[in-house]
């Protein structure tokens, strides 16, 4: 009777249009958070550069992947990070010159992107850990000088990069 009555219909009403709301936004945020995995088309040997495929733990254990294109072995290596639903092939454009240089660059897939795993995306707040365990990785390189590194990252990779850093202040 009291769901049938007026003030039950002018309860109820508001209660259904908040969850209603409450549902659409849980839903995109979701979707924010899990965007589709995007695959590399363009490799770096499409671009005759000298790499390596690699794979690397994240700090906290999630097994990543990405390409090491080598450069002058006394030269910094340079992490990139990508942003948000993309994979470590977005730079590719950009390594050419970078290469060129001297750099050793490491493109890496964050976690829940690429060839990675793992599910999803904290929006840089776990994914500093990948980039804290693609420094450990350089760090055990013998073939490249790891006393120089840097970080290059876009969007979500730049948050992710900025994180790691403040942790590792060397």
């Amino acid at each position: 009777r009291f769901l049938k009555s007026g003030v039950g219909i002018l309860i109820l009403t508001p209660v259904v249009i908040i969850l209603g709301a409450g549902c659409m936004v849980a839903y995109q945020i979701y979707n924010v958070a899990h965007p589709p995995r995007v695959a590399d088309s363009v490799h770096p040997s499409d671009l005759l550069l000298r790499f390596d495929e690699v794979h690397f733990q994240s700090t906290d254990g999630i097994s990543l992947s990405g390409w090491l294109v080598h450069g002058d072995r006394d030269a910094p290596a340079i992490i990139l990070c990508h942003d948000l639903g993309q994979s470590k092939g977005a730079f590719l454009d950009s390594i050419v010159g970078l290469q060129r240089a001297g750099y050793n660059l490491l493109l890496m897939d964050f976690r829940g992107h690429g060839e990675s795993a793992g599910k999803g995306s904290t929006l840089g707040v776990d994914e500093r850990y990948d980039v804290l365990g693609a420094i450990d990785f350089l760090r055990t390189r013998r073939d490249l000088s790891a006393e120089r590194l840097g970080i290059w990252g876009v969007g979500m990779g730049a948050y992710a990069g900025l994180q790691a850093a403040a942790e590792r202040k060397e």
